[in-house]
């Protein structure tokens, strides 16, 4: 498996790590990592790589910022990069399902057909380590989206 970590990668990297170590404790970064199925509207190779910010201004929503690509794959440049809202249902302390509405920009972001607006749907346990599933579709094509199962590290 041969790595094809750009110099937006590492930044991007750096830069997530940075934004939670000196930020709020109620803004978190994280990055993460998941697998899913392959056959989708989402044109990237597993394992998927993730990292993100997020702000929870109520227990029961979550605004993000998230970027997508694929550590294994040279040619996903810019990945996926989408901004949304999450809608919580607490299940417990530490676990939570969702669902949740984004956009991106289709013209910058060049390996995926999603449409606007992006739905999401899944669920996460956990607190600085957190295990999820989740479905990423569009509202045009809801059965051609990509169901994946990961782990995030967050940065508090």
């Amino acid at each position: 498996m041969d790595l094809c970590l750009g110099p937006a990668t590492i930044l991007g990297f750096v830069a997530t790590v940075a934004t939670g170590t000196f930020t709020p404790p109620d803004i978190q970064t994280y990055i993460g990592v998941n697998y899913g199925n392959l056959d989708s509207a989402i044109e990237l190779r597993n394992p998927i790589g993730k990292y993100g910010i997020e702000y929870e201004p109520t227990e029961n929503i979550r605004l993000f910022f998230e970027h997508i690509s694929s550590p294994v794959q040279c040619n996903d440049n810019p990945g996926i990069n989408h901004l949304g809202v999450k809608f919580l249902v607490p299940v417990s302390d530490y676990s939570k399902l969702y669902i949740g509405v984004s956009a991106h920009d289709p013209d910058f972001d060049r390996k995926n057909s999603l449409s606007n607006p992006i739905i999401s749907i899944g669920g996460e346990a956990g607190d600085d380590v957190k295990f999820y599933t989740e479905y990423l579709t569009d509202v045009t094509n809801f059965d051609n989206g990509r169901l994946g199962v990961g782990v995030k590290l967050f940065f508090k």
